[in-house]
């Protein structure tokens, strides 16, 4: 399982967008590491799904993620899960978050996150 490395835009003071290009079927995201002050995060994945799922995961942990981290949630309880594009807001807060594309033919799939906040000095 490839892990893609995400690649980070300041959009504001305020605003940061994280973006997971051209994930496959058994690709992970690096692991991105949210910080303090950040609580407000936005998913929009794009692309070829090819009946494959797109989980986003999240962690405390910060030396060593978890070998089986959670599925986070959106807002109504839901598990962060995607068979096709949706924009959807990440309920809890996580220091560190990742997405994980599987099964199916999928391939070339983006995952973009907004992070909203004002980060701690």
């Amino acid at each position: 399982m490839p892990t893609i490395n995400y690649t980070r835009t300041l959009i504001t003071t305020a605003a940061t967008l994280v973006e997971w290009t051209n994930l496959a079927n058994g690709d992970d995201g690096q692991w991105y590491q949210t910080g303090a002050g950040w609580a407000e995060r936005s998913i929009d994945p794009t692309g070829d799904f090819g009946g494959g799922t797109l989980t986003i995961q999240g962690t405390n942990e910060l030396l060593t993620p978890a070998a089986s981290p959670p599925t986070l949630n959106d807002p109504q309880g839901n598990p962060l899960t995607f068979v096709s594009r949706r924009l959807e807001t990440i309920l809890e807060t996580s220091a560190q978050i990742r997405p994980i594309l599987a099964g199916g033919a999928a391939g070339a799939v983006t995952v973009r996150m907004l992070i909203m906040g004002r980060p701690q000095s």
